[in-house]
């Protein structure tokens, strides 16, 4: 009797040890006009979903988002759905476990939720919002990866995440610019900013991000994207991701979404980071 219960206790251990590591699904599919909650009674994934989902397709006008949530217990675990679920290499994985939240793919955003079970509703949804603006990208290239800069995913990523904290009443795009400028301020005294065509893979931009910086990457992409919206527009930069859905050319896709070289653009850049800093 002693030898079964301790089996039965064993098995027990086992399947409990199985569910607490097991990531949890939420799904996404949230239809234009769908009514958005009110941010103060959000308190769960679903609905801060359905909230950031109803400003990327009735405010920004994106294509329709279905993708599901993948919620994983702990950055160990986190790694192995890198692996297993967007085909990242060990060590790459592992790479990104240690500093991502969370990275978002074709259709599916994978997240460490013992990171985002520290931060606010607010902190969260910005988080969501950044990386479903990823998921979006691979939409428009029709789930291809494609070879769109880094720099550019990851700047519009944080774009569209600040409109959305706007759009919600949870912080104002103006705040959030004037902290990525000061934090590019803060760090330009300490060192110097990579090329936008230095941060150009995913691999290039992990390594920088873990050498440099968020400061040095995330801040300067931001403020890289913000500046060619301003001067052409939120159209532009959908056709951008859209061209890679029929050709890998990203400096001809760049040219013929923005009307300029990308060489040229980041002359311009260039010129403007520094006065935008005060240099």
């Amino acid at each position: 009797m002693q030898r079964s219960t301790g089996f039965l206790s064993l098995v027990a251990g086992m399947l409990l040890a199985e569910c607490v590591s097991a990531p949890r699904v939420v799904p996404i599919s949230v239809a234009a006009g769908t009514l958005r909650a009110s941010t103060d009674r959000i308190n769960d994934y679903p609905d801060a979903l359905a909230a950031i989902v109803s400003v990327l397709t009735d405010d920004l006008r994106f294509p329709r988002v279905e993708a599901s949530l993948i919620l994983y217990p702990n950055a160990d675990v986190f790694k192995s759905g890198l692996v297993e679920e967007l085909g990242y290499e060990q060590t790459l994985a592992a790479q990104t476990a240690g500093f991502a939240w969370g990275v978002g793919g074709h259709k599916k955003v994978l997240a460490n939720e013992s990171h985002l079970s520290r931060q606010g509703w607010p902190e969260r949804i910005r988080f969501l919002a950044h990386e479903l603006t990823h998921t979006i990208q691979y939409g428009l290239a029709n789930g291809r990866r494609s070879t769109s800069d880094q720099w550019f995913r990851e700047g519009f990523a944080d774009w569209v995440s600040y409109r959305v904290l706007e759009a919600l009443g949870l912080d104002t795009y103006a705040r959030r610019r004037q902290t990525r400028i000061d934090q590019a301020g803060r760090a330009r005294q300490r060192q110097t900013f990579p090329s936008l065509t230095e941060m150009v893979s995913f691999r290039d931009w992990t390594t920088l991000r873990i050498t440099l910086g968020g400061e040095a990457t995330y801040a300067q992409a931001f403020l890289a994207v913000d500046f060619l919206i301003e001067r052409r527009g939120l159209p532009a930069v959908i056709k951008y991701f859209e061209l890679f859905s029929r050709s890998n050319d990203r400096l001809a896709n760049f040219e013929a979404a923005f009307g300029e070289g990308i060489a040229e653009y980041e002359q311009e850049f260039s010129g403007y980071f520094d006065r935008l800093l005060g240099r």
